[in-house]
């Protein structure tokens, strides 16, 4: 198991036996001993690195020798934290080199498990988010941003976030049934999207594009009146590249290239980015049009020019291709484009280019952080703050300090800062004893 997925849920209650770190620690080194298994070499690394239940003394030399075996055996999560190790000169000196190279082998498998939902690339909603946040803030509420003002209103300062969502999307559907196009947009584009506290809904959201673009094309093709509502052929035409990008990916839907295109032809007669993007896909790699990588530049440029990030590195992609050191220079601008919008795989190419000095010298500092970047990005791979958040909702502050610890080793700096939120004494919710001879996580407080 290269990410060490089950290694977390050993130390979970749910699993008909109570939880019981001391006896965890020691059939994990029998595992390791016996076979040396990466997941069970990566739990003792991570005991030893945080002394967590007071099972043993914390010892970083010990945890970084266990996580560097499990990092060989090739577990992902390991490998994040033997990089973050020596990045920041954790248990060892500094190692920049050393840092890149488990780096670069976590992102290649970052980026191979995101392109596997390929055209387009896999989709989904991110786990990580601050506790502070959902509690008013580090400095309590109305003291920051998170929970002042507006924002106060959003979900923060106290408030039942899933409760403040359900209150807009029962707003919002009260709009779209009065015929407000925006809301219906907005409905599936939530839906498509998701968001904390609700799973991407395709059925839904394909139901609600239909519903837009049926108020500006009827079935012949030929458009509704719209003299009285001007904006509509915006709306219309980004959901037309919804429901392109739904067909093309057989999301919701079985993939069908003729609705398709059919789709994202009609989007991109009002110019949207989305449309013209995925066409280009379509002309790129040869789907139910004929491959043509020249029609395929023109589209993603249009897409760019509108600041599209998928676009942006897609026409990066085909500059760098070309490897002359102009095209090298263009391709790394649409990279940085395309990165500010948190893009995973304009990360990864700005992390080679940086890590193999492609067109610059190279810069072991740049690749090692965009090398993390991308790492960090594939949550649902390699992280557990989906189990942590969930056991945090559940009540079992134990288990989601684990996991929120396990995600703080990785290097995330949400899940130190959870970690930091759960362990402050001051606020705490978890009342932490000092009695050295429980099995629970009575000495935590060592790793804050």
């Amino acid at each position: 198991d290269s990410t060490g997925d089950w290694s977390s849920d050993v130390c979970s209650s749910d699993l008909s036996y109570p939880r019981n770190l001391t006896e965890s620690f020691q059939r994990y080194s029998q595992l390791a001993s016996l076979s040396g298994n990466s997941s069970a070499q990566h739990m003792i690394g991570f005991m030893y690195a945080t002394g967590v239940g007071a099972v043993v003394q914390r010892d970083p030399a010990k945890a970084l020798l266990h996580h560097t075996f499990a990092a060989e055996g090739g577990h992902s999560k390991s490998e994040m934290t033997v990089a973050f190790r020596y990045q920041n000169g954790i248990g060892t000196s500094r190692n920049c080199d050393e840092a890149v190279n488990y780096y670069k082998k976590v992102a290649d498998k970052a980026i191979a498990w995101y392109r596997s939902d390929e055209p387009g690339g896999k989709a989904w909603v991110a786990d990580s988010y601050s506790l502070a946040d959902e509690d008013g803030g580090v400095y309590g509420e109305g003291a920051s941003a998170s929970s002042a003002g507006v924002n106060a209103q959003r979900g923060g300062g106290g408030l039942d976030a899933h409760a403040a969502l359900d209150d807009v999307l029962e707003y919002l559907d009260l709009m779209s049934g009065k015929g407000d196009f925006k809301a219906t947009f907005s409905l599936g584009r939530i839906h498509y999207n998701g968001q904390k506290g609700l799973n991407r809904d395709m059925r839904a959201a394909r139901k609600y594009f239909q519903a837009v673009v049926g108020q500006y094309w009827k079935r012949d093709g030929t458009k509704v009146d719209t003299t009285d509502r001007p904006d509509i052929e915006k709306f219309a035409c980004n959901a037309a590249g919804y429901l392109g990008r739904m067909y093309l990916r057989g999301e919701g839907v079985e993939v069908n290239y003729d609705k398709a295109v059919h789709w994202f032809r009609r989007g991109i007669t009002g110019g949207d980015a989305g449309s013209a993007n995925g066409l280009g896909l379509m002309y790129l790699h040869g789907f139910k049009v004929s491959k043509d990588a020249t029609k395929a530049a023109d589209l993603f440029k249009a897409a760019a020019e509108q600041d599209y990030a998928p676009a942006q590195v897609n026409l990066g992609k085909l500059h760098l291709d070309q490897g002359r050191t102009e095209d090298v220079q263009i391709a790394r601008s649409y990279f940085e484009l395309a990165a500010r919008y948190g893009n995973i795989e304009a990360y990864y190419y700005l992390a080679e280019i940086a890590n193999f000095g492609i067109g610059r010298d190279r810069s072991c500092g740049l690749a090692a952080a965009y090398y993390k970047t991308v790492c960090e990005k594939a949550e649902p791979l390699l992280s557990s703050f989906a189990e942590a958040n969930e056991a945090y909702a559940n009540g079992d502050r134990e288990l989601a300090l684990l996991d929120y610890m396990m995600t703080a080793e990785q290097g995330y700096e949400r899940g130190q800062a959870n970690v930091a939120y759960l362990l402050d004494q001051e606020n705490s919710i978890l009342k932490l004893s000092t009695d050295r001879k429980s099995t629970r996580l009575n000495s935590s407080h060592q790793y804050y």
